[in-house]
């Protein structure tokens, strides 16, 4: 049991292993908390992406974001983020399995902390992306009559032209049945 393995807690310091039995189920409770937390907010980014309107067609061909990359930003912290948050999660049940079994188990320390790496590198496109948005453009992002003034250089069509060209033959297909 990790537990009880060389229980550090007499000598108050702070370990993974040797917490006593108390810290190591707090530490589970902890754990699994984190999953729950992380998969929720993995949805919540998920529906952001979604709803929010900056990763959509319009948003990401309109004059803002060509000149400044605001929703396009706007849109990699949603993904990105979701992404972030599944390692978060993949993180968290490892360490669950060494704290909730109370028995040492090395593959899923080694897998955690492998999964905790590649979500710190996972973490950097949001990061990233969110520092282009929030510091960068921060006055601009505040003024909606300045995003106005920039959107209305040109209009986004409601689809792409692409589809506008197949739209007549599919349309003339149609009539024809």
């Amino acid at each position: 049991q990790i537990s009880v393995l060389g229980d550090q807690t007499v000598r108050g310091r702070r370990l993974l292993i040797g917490e006593g039995p108390v810290g190591n189920g707090i530490q589970c409770g902890v754990d699994v908390g984190m999953v729950a937390a992380n998969i929720a907010n993995m949805g919540l980014a998920i529906n952001s992406a979604v709803n929010s309107g900056n990763c959509n067609w319009q948003s990401l061909h309109s004059p803002l974001n060509k000149l400044k990359g605001i929703p396009e930003a706007l849109c990699t912290v949603d993904i990105g983020g979701a992404v972030a948050y599944i390692g978060q999660v993949v993180t968290f049940i490892n360490l669950i399995v060494v704290h909730c079994q109370d028995l040492l188990d090395v593959n899923a320390l080694c897998a955690g902390s492998i999964a905790g790496i590649t979500t710190s590198a996972a973490a950097v496109a949001p990061y990233g992306a969110a520092v282009h948005a929030a510091c960068r453009y921060n006055a601009l992002t505040k003024n909606g009559a300045a995003q106005a003034k920039i959107n209305s250089l040109y209009d986004v069509p409601d689809r792409p032209r692409r589809l506008d060209e197949m739209q007549k033959p599919i349309e003339e297909a149609m009539a024809n049945l």
